[in-house]
């Protein structure tokens, strides 16, 4: 009985170390840019060598990068969240299905408009999922809030 409580919090206590050293692969920034009468809301993944995020189209039936943002009453958000970085084109499994993924970094960039002369924020979050070459990780989600008009 003391050997299986030991053993348990011997590999209890290797699980809570492990998952406290794992650092978290991707890094967010968010800023904007004015252009006009309206904005660029930049939202920026640096990922740590040896890891790559997916991009919003990345086919092959992996899970995508997405968006969403928060209803305001005083913004107007474009539908189309862009993507600018140089991708990098990855073949899965035995059938050898291609995927569009991003390494180092990636801008994910969505213009917004505000509904007369005022400061606001965007909400937000964003799902992805981060990958190496030897696995995918768990999906993650990250919300933010970016200042507009400021």
């Amino acid at each position: 009985m003391k050997r299986a409580i030991l053993s348990s919090l011997f590999v209890l206590t290797g699980l809570i170390t492990f998952a406290q050293s794992s650092p978290n692969p991707v890094t967010w920034t968010y800023s904007t840019k004015k252009l006009g009468s309206s904005y660029e809301v930049h939202m920026t993944a640096k990922i740590s060598d040896g890891y790559r995020i997916y991009s919003q189209n990345p086919g092959g039936g992996i899970t995508p990068t997405k968006f969403t943002f928060s209803n305001s009453p005083f913004l107007v958000v474009e539908p189309t969240v862009l993507e600018f970085g140089t991708p990098v084109i990855l073949e899965h499994g035995m059938w050898k299905v291609k995927t569009r993924a991003f390494e180092k970094s990636v801008d994910f960039v969505v213009k917004v408009k505000l509904k007369g002369a005022t400061k606001t924020n965007l909400y937000g979050k964003v799902n992805f999922v981060i990958g190496n070459e030897k696995t995918a990780l768990t999906p993650s989600k990250v919300t933010f809030t970016v200042p507009v008009g400021r």
